[in-house]
């Protein structure tokens, strides 16, 4: 039998599924179960064992090993393509061998044989000279060479260069490396000839030029990795390359019959679906046609029969009957039939030349009619789908009705498809008539373009299969499809205004940018040029320009030092890695680099390296290269036009040694979709100013200590500098070089720090990561962005006012100007904007008469030609970089419009897949519908905040959607109480501080701090138990875990501050094990206890947090302590205090709670808040001790005890009296040793102390501190012990349930949340605004609301959302709680005038908290987040009053749960979008699932099952013109939980 398994699985199947579809695993599976077939095919059973066992011992290792780096390395199976002749370990012995002889040509002798080491041993032994034998010995013999050497007609020079070159130690080494590796292949006779016939090219080239063709043909043995089949290696190896990624299929399916000149061919594995149409019954590969008998029926018979012209059918083998039936019924006939590559060069016909924007989307349009494949099929679909009489109950938005052409357009668009096809020369006179007259007819086809994108994308599933019961609608619009049209129509006429007849032509991105001059498109693979003076001479300042103004007098105080001192940010030569010494000065020559040297040097850019100063590394100094980038094409006087470029220092070497700021104030710039964030009235346009640095980064000077890293790698002349100096030498950089890797910082900082001093407000900034700016919706109002040496003022004004901004600078601009004036930094008149209404900066275009803020579009014009330049073109790889380019641009113009990015699903995943291959159609199909998606790239900042919310949910029984009433009495209590800070920057959603909780366990310091609100930038938790992580992290995920105290090294502290440079503060805190500290152990050690001394580790952490900040740099941290531990014996006593350095406060928890806990604090930083309950008592001796200590006395009004018991339970006895303090649970068979409170026990106590397995000490059975319920006495359970140390009685809930004792414990390690808060008031509350008030019971209130909270969560759902849960409040901090009433009241400080309803206000402030993306509400902005964990804070759903809006039943269940979610939120969108009065809206959406949130907060997902609904969405969003809001809510919080499980309530019922 023939070996093919192995051949059909890397052809066929990995062509149609790769690898990254179906997985790493399974795709090692597939290729051993493939080798195991073609050895049993070939009779080799042993070699099919072996590789089976092999197999058997990788995944044993990788179990074990949990990764499979190594255990991959136990299998016989190849992991790459099979196209070589050399096993894996002869190519790593072979690169080995190559690094050897590589490192041997580095000496100057080579390894001597063991006779002549001999022989020098004895000479030397002897007192004789010994000279070694010179590497041109051991040089290469070739019998056919030295043959034809030897032949007359060779001259003496030319052997003599032969000769020579095959004793150059080099290519002996290249020689040795191929022979080791191929000379058992059996094509090592031609592989030998072909490394000789190039060395034989030395008689006609340089030996320099053939030794590089050399390297270049071993290149590929030379790599690290096993390389893929190059060229090259399938040349030398002997077998055939496949060009990449060529499809080995053929690309049609089996010719089944011919049926009236109509091929009906099988839809098989052959079949690519490039082209031919399916018709056969429903089928789970191609999906439902809407031509198969059932459906078709249906359908107009004259627009299915023309939908069907020139088409194959493509039909199961089994189903000829159904082409049959189809063919006879419409009565199709013959015709030519358009296949890829002719569809192509239909279309390069008509886009060869440059035409306008207008009768590109004629072209378009007539294109996608005629297109092959799947993406035409839809197009020749959608209007056999339009009925006449079309009703359903639902009158669903989607599919839009596709725009009717009247007949004069249809002439149109028949006289444009007569160009295409070659009928008509697209040279003629008709044609340019055309081009001209286009525009009329241009807006209707760019609408249906427009049209057909959304429909698409709805209509057609992630697999490309036509969702045919989705295609049928109504032939008319209805009100919601006519809004959405009109719409769409409004943005074409914007598209194509001001169009010009040339203004798009094909062609590569390269050549369609370069009319884009210097315009920022997003992060550019671009091309360096060699640098002339004339090219960089517009660019570059004039004389005496460079270099003159301080960059330190521009920056902000925080900064300066950084901008001075470059040994602040030298990254030690320990850490380095392999750095860079030196990079290449491109330039045309060595005349023309002179020149360029004496301009920068007049400029005051560069100067003479002075040698002594420049930086080196191990005795080398380190310079740096140079090279230009094109800025823009300018015509000359003589006519010709030059490509000017801007001059870019290569820092890579210098940069290699510096690491970036601490403090980035780039990474805050104003990225410009975030400008959508901003909010305008009906009757509001937007009028644009604008500023830029001229010659900026030129103009500054760093400190001169940096010009030691600044010096470049090409000597010039001495004339060249002008000093009066001769010799050549090396010229330095003295003005901030253009690619230093803190530069952009420096900028950044530097310009808004003018803004500042120039009196424009920092809180009307626009900063990534930031909720937008805060202002008052009064008009007008201003924004403000910056971006490196670009600002940007967004003025909003009435449409009335317009006379009086419109080409004026506003008051701002004109004193930001003074103050640039005052430093002398120039200003570019040619990129400043005053009043503008329409302005394009950083590739974005305002257009503020109609409210939208998009990409530009001479941008967009530019992208297009771009897109057909590829679409048109000849096969594309998808490595090419003008591919690349041309993706990544129309990434980055869809920024200002997400939905759109689903439409990169195929790209990317060709793209990044593991080999190169060639576009598929597939791909070119989503270059076409980005080519007609232009239009969209736009963000509308009219669209108004809908007042009302929703929220979502899917299980897997049925999906949930819920949407609010109006605002709960809390939600508007809630609004009305929030305040605003008139001066300055708005508060951040964080502290400026870190916490180190040292023996964290379940979170007692973090609680304490979550009552206060205290909400730090970072939390650092220490603790060896793998319960307490777990539950640390449930209730902090962004924590940082670490193990073992002992194992803290300063090192790591010192990664805490880098972590978080922007913290001032630092919060530590923590008990150490009390255990031999303790009165109840009996055996303790006191003080030099083993557990006592970890106080030391802890300690030592302390002076580490205070010296970590000098030793980088920052400020200094101010250091919180809270220390916590039992009272103790006298000696403990003064060994710990002496240690921490201070002596504590006693405190008894009794004062302010229902338990006992007498416990010693030293206390550190913060300041006692007295308050109206809080006092500190003199100095007194504690029972039983000798030593005296401060006594912290709390007078509050504690909770009655049914706060914190069960429901029907009571305390046993002694109702008022506290209970004993909480101890840790531990069973035992026999009773401890000593145990407490044994002599003074009941005998009932002592019944129940031994019936409980000795778990307490025996006074805890006493009745005083015992309850009783139904059941009887007991102890108090750990969800009311939790309630009375300050926690939720839900904190230890976690997914894996934790035994009572092991919560108990847990308990009985833990500090009292309750005590602690009330210590540490401080940190959020001054002395003076707790005044009079009882701050304990306070804090006991947020502590109540939130146990209600969490008490809520397994109660029916009126009872949590609808009207009866008006009266629950909601959960406040105590800072929001004591804060006194704000001086400017947020509600009338926003909406002055009343604009909005309460419920609209709400919303807003809501969806300014949207990231960059504009689709994520993070109301925790600020916070710390990592990638994988959940740090998001929940919504609180309580503001609002809930409806139930949609609970149903999944048609087809079993999906994942992210798919569903996704689905629930899809038809929320639908049920929205069918009712035109909620369109042009955000929706706040309220989701629990976050694969979800992420998918539709980016746009796209790579995951395959999740891109449908995802493109579903989009459209639905598009077509409404919707944008989500998307909050993240806790699954027991989210008020769709509920419906999305009452379907199988109703079913069980």
């Amino acid at each position: 039998m023939p070996p093919v398994a192995r051949a059909y699985l890397s052809q066929i199947y990995m062509v149609r599924h790769p690898e990254a579809a179906i997985g790493l695993r399974n795709l090692r599976e597939l290729r051993t179960l493939a080798t195991l077939v073609d050895l049993m095919a070939m009779n080799d059973s042993l070699r099919a064992l072996d590789v089976a066992v092999q197999r058997m011992k990788s995944i044993e290792l990788f179990i074990a090993q949990g990764q499979w780096s190594q255990a991959n390395l136990l299998e016989l199976i190849v992991p790459e393509e099979e196209q070589r002749a050399w096993f894996r370990q002869e190519l790593k012995a072979a690169q080995q061998e190559h690094k050897s002889d590589l490192r041997l040509q580095r000496d100057q002798w080579p390894r001597s044989e063991p006779r002549e080491r001999k022989e020098r041993k004895r000479k030397r032994e002897e007192g004789q000279a010994v000279v070694s034998p010179p590497a041109a010995r051991r040089g290469l013999e070739y019998p056919a060479m030295e043959r034809a050497l030897n032949e007359c007609e060779v001259s003496e020079e030319t052997r003599e260069k032969v000769r020579s070159l095959m004793q150059d130690p080099e290519v002996v080494a290249l020689y040795r490396l191929r022979r080791f590796a191929l000379g058992k292949s059996p094509n090592w006779k031609m592989i030998e000839q072909d490394f000789f016939e190039m060395i034989a090219n030395v008689a006609g080239d340089p030996p320099a030029l053939v030794k590089k063709q050399l390297r270049l043909s071993c290149q590929f043995l030379g790599e690290e990795l096993i390389p893929s089949a190059s060229e090259v290696a399938c040349r030398l190896l002997g077998v055939d390359q496949s060009q990449a990624g060529v499809d080995p299929r053929s690309g049609e399916g089996r010719l089944l019959k011919l049926v009236n000149g109509i091929e009906v061919r099988a839809a098989d594995i052959e079949w690519k679906r490039e082209d031919g149409v399916y018709v056969g019954t429903p089928h789970t590969e191609f999906g439902a046609s809407i031509y198969h008998q059932e459906f078709v029926s249906q359908l107009d018979k004259e627009k299915v029969r023309i939908s069907l012209v020139g088409q194959h059918l493509y039909v199961g083998s089994k189903d000829l009957r159904a082409a049959d039936w189809l063919i006879q019924e419409f009565g199709l006939i013959p015709k030519e039939h358009v296949t890829p590559v002719s569809w192509r060069q239909m279309m390069r016909r008509g886009l060869g030349l440059s035409l306008s924007v207008s009768l590109v989307g004629v072209v378009l349009k007539v294109g996608i009619q005629d297109r092959p494949g799947e993406l035409g099929n839809l197009a020749r679909a959608l209007p056999c789908c339009a009925l006449e009489n079309f009703h359903r109950l639902a009158k669903e938005l989607l599919p839009l009705p596709m725009p009717i052409m009247t007949d004069e357009e249809l002439a149109f668009e028949a006289a444009v498809k007569e160009v295409l096809c070659g009928r008509l020369d697209v040279t003629s006179e008709s044609w340019r008539k055309l081009n001209s007259e286009a525009k009329e007819i241009g807006v209707k086809a760019w609408t249906w373009l427009q049209c057909f994108v959304i429909n698409h994308l709805y209509c057609h599933g992630a697999g490309g299969r036509m969702l045919s019961e989705c295609m049928l609608h109504a032939k008319e619009p209805t009100a919601s499809q006519e809004r959405s049209i009109k719409r769409l129509d409004s943005l074409s006429k914007k598209w194509i205004e001001e169009d010009k007849e040339d203004a798009i032509r094909a062609d590569t991105w390269e050549k369609s940018s370069e009319t884009l001059g210097d315009m920022y498109t997003g992060p550019n693979v671009g091309k360096s040029y060699p640098l002339t003076l004339e090219a960089i001479l517009p660019t570059t300042p004039g004389a005496s320009e460079a270099a003159r103004i301080p960059l330190s007098e521009v920056v902000s105080d925080s900064v300066k030092e950084y901008v001075d001192d470059p040994s602040l940010l030298r990254i030690p030569d320990e850490e380095l890695i392999g750095p860079r010494t030196s990079a290449l000065v491109q330039v045309t020559s060595q005349e023309e680099w002179d020149k360029i040297v004496s301009h920068l040097v007049d400029a005051g850019m560069l100067e003479r390296e002075v040698e002594a100063e420049t930086f080196k590394y191990r005795g080398e100094p380190v310079r740096n290269g140079a090279f230009g980038v094109h800025k823009s094409w300018v015509l000359k006087e003589d006519g010709e036009w030059l490509r000017t470029l801007r001059l870019i220092i290569n820092m890579i070497p210098g940069n290699s040694f510096q690491r970036r700021m601490p403090v980035r104030a780039s990474e805050k710039m104003g990225y410009a979709p975030l400008w959508g964030n901003l909010y305008l009235h009906e009757d509001e346009i937007i009028i644009c100013a604008a500023e830029d640095q001229k010659h900026c980064f030129h103009i500054y000077r760093p400190g001169y200590a940096w010009r030691a890293f600044f010096s470049l790698s090409r000597m010039a002349s001495g004339q060249a500098f002008k000093d009066g100096k001769v010799e050549k030498g090396y010229p330095r950089v003295k003005s901030a070089p253009m690619g230093w890797n803190n530069v952009v910082d420096f900028i950044q900082d530097g310009f808004e720090n003018m803004a500042k001093m120039a009196g424009l407000a920092p809180n009307q900034v626009i900063r990534m990561g930031e909720p937008s700016p805060l202002e008052p919706l009064a008009t007008p109002r201003s924004f403000f962005s910056f971006y490196v040496d670009n600002f940007d003022q967004l003025k909003i004004i009435w449409r009335t006012d317009r006379g009086l901004y419109e080409g004026q600078p506003t008051d701002e601009q004109l004193q930001l100007r003074e103050t640039m004036e005052e430093l002398t930094v120039g200003r570019d008149p040619k990129k400043a904007a005053e009043g503008s209404i329409s302005w394009t900066s950083l590739g974005a275009e305002v257009a503020g008469e109609e409210g939208w803020i998009g990409s530009s579009r001479s941008f967009r014009r530019a992208l297009l030609s771009a897109n057909l330049g590829l679409l048109v073109g000849d096969e594309v790889r998808t490595d090419s970089p003008n591919l690349q380019s041309v993706v990544s641009k129309n990434m980055h113009s869809v920024q200002y419009n997400r939905q759109l990015a689903v439409l990169f699903d195929r790209l990317y995943a060709e793209m990044n897949a593991s080999r190169p291959r060639l576009l598929s159609e597939k791909g070119r199909d989503e270059l076409l519908l980005l080519c007609c998606s232009l239009p969209m790239h736009w963000l509308d900042v009219k669209m108004k905040v809908s007042g009302q919310v929703y929220a979502t949910d899917a299980s897997p029984e049925g999906g949930g959607a819920c949407c609010t009433t109006g605002l709960s009495p809390w939600g508007s209590a809630r609004l009305h109480s929030l305040s605003h800070e008139r001066d300055g920057l708005e508060g951040a959603a964080t502290e400026n501080a870190l916490v180190i909780e040292c023996f964290a366990g379940m979170g007692g310091l973090k609680q304490a701090l979550d009552l206060i609100g205290f909400e730090p930038a970072g939390v650092v938790a220490i603790d060896t138990s793998a319960e307490c992580c777990k539950v640390y992290k449930q209730h902090c995920r962004h924590v940082i875990w670490v193990q073992k105290i002992e194992s803290v090294t300063e090192e790591q502290v010192l990664e805490w501050r880098r972590r978080f440079p922007r913290a001032t503060k630092v919060v530590i805190g923590g008990g150490w094990p009390c255990i031999n500290h303790s009165v109840l152990n009996p055996r303790r050690q006191g003080a030099e206890g083993a557990s006592s001394k970890l106080l030391d580790d802890m300690l030592a952490i302390r002076g580490w947090l205070g010296s970590c900040s000098e030793k980088l740099h920052l400020p200094p941290w101010k250091v919180v302590e809270i220390f916590e531990n039992v009272v103790m014996d006298d000696a403990d006593y003064e060994a710990q205090s002496k240690k921490i350095g201070y002596t504590p406060y006693f405190v008894e928890a009794a004062e302010i709670g229902r338990c006992r806990r007498p416990r010693l604090y030293w206390i550190s930083g913060v300041d006692l808040v007295a308050g109206d309950d809080l006092s500190v008592a003199a100095r007194r001796t504690l029972r039983g001790h000798n030593y005296q200590v401060k006594q912290i006395k709390v007078d509050t009004e504690r909770p009655p005890l049914t706060w914190f018991l069960n429901e029907g339970t009571t305390k046993m006895a002694e109702p008022e009296e506290p209970f004993a303090t909480f101890t840790r649970p531990i069973a035992r068979q026999s009773p401890p040793e000593d145990p407490a409170g044994f002599d003074q026990a009941t005998e009932k106590a002592l019944k129940r102390w031994r019936g409980d397995s000795y778990r307490l000490q025996p006074y805890q059975y006493e009745p005083r501190n015992l309850v009783t319920d139904k059941n009887g006495p007991r102890r108090p359970a750990v969800e009311e012990q939790l309630r009375m140390m300050g926690f939720q009685s839900t904190h230890l809930n976690t997914k894996t349930k934790l035994s009572a004792d092991l919560r108990g414990q847990m308990v009985g390690n833990s500090f009292s949340a309750m005590v602690v808060a009330r210590l540490l008031v401080g940190l959020v509350l001054k002395p003076e605004q707790c005044v009079g008030k009882d701050v304990s019971l306070m804090l006991w209130e947020v502590w109540k609301a939130k146990e209600d909270k969490a008490g809520q969560e397994g109660k029916p759902w009126k009872v949590r959302f609808a009207s009866v849960a008006a009266g629950v409040p909601g959960v406040v901090s105590l800072l929001e709680r004591v804060l006194p009433s704000p001086v400017a009241p947020l509600r009338s400080f926003i909406d002055p005038q009343q604009w909005l309803t309460d419920e609209e206000m709400l919303s807003y402030l809501l969806a300014r908290n949207g990231t960059h993306r504009g689709a994520e509400i993070r109301i925790d902005l600020g916070m710390p987040y990592s990638v994988g964990e959940l740090c998001r804070q929940s919504i609180d759903p309580s503001h609002w009053i809930w409806k139930v809006l949609m609970s149903y039943s999944w048609r087809e269940p079993g999906q994942h749960i992210n798919i569903l979610e996704l689905v629930a939120v899809l038809d929320l969108l639908r049920r929205q979008g069918r009712d035109p009065k909620h369109h042009d809206q955000r929706l706040i959406t309220l989701v629990d699932n976050q694969v979800a949130m992420s998918c539709l907060s980016k746009g796209r997902s790579s995951a395959r099952a999740l891109q449908g609904p995802l493109r579903r969405i989009s459209a639905v969003c598009l077509a409404a013109h919707f944008r989500l809001c998307l909050g993240w809510i806790k699954s027991k919080w989210n008020p769709a939980d509920g419906p999305s499980r009452w379907a199988k309530r109703r079913r069980n019922a």
